[in-house]
């Protein structure tokens, strides 16, 4: 969750994902790039959000 909060904050500061952006994480969250990867291969990665939600697959 940190890494999270530090990424949208890093904004504030660099609106894209540059170089700026990069030296603000490594700043502030050394570890940034373990927690990223962490993130990405979290099963949530693999959600499909194209399909719009509804009452019958809020829960699937």
């Amino acid at each position: 969750m940190e890494y999270i909060v530090v990424h949208e904050l890093s904004h504030l500061i660099a609106r894209s994902h540059n170089s700026r952006t990069i030296a603000v994480m490594d700043r502030h969250r050394p570890d940034w790039t373990a927690r990223r990867d962490e993130l990405n291969g979290a099963p949530l990665a693999a959600e499909d959000w194209s399909e719009p939600m509804t009452t019958s697959n809020r829960f699937d």
